[in-house]
């Protein structure tokens, strides 16, 4: 599972950057960045980007893999 690969995915099928997904969900850039590079996963900030790309968490988890 990569929710940094998961994040571009989205991203990209969006047409947006991460600086717009920061913005939109009230984050620091630094944050977004910080979550496409952990190999952790902070299950409420997957939950709350799977509601933003409105996509359930696994639909959202299966981008990265």
């Amino acid at each position: 599972m990569n929710i940094g690969r998961s994040i571009n995915v989205a991203l990209a099928k969006k047409d947006m950057k991460k600086a717009d997904l920061a913005r939109s969900m009230d984050w620091s850039a630094n944050y977004v960045t910080k979550i496409c590079r952990s190999p952790e996963i902070v299950m409420g900030s997957v939950k709350k980007l799977a509601e933003f790309f409105e996509m359930s968490v696994s639909e959202f988890i299966s981008l990265g893999e």
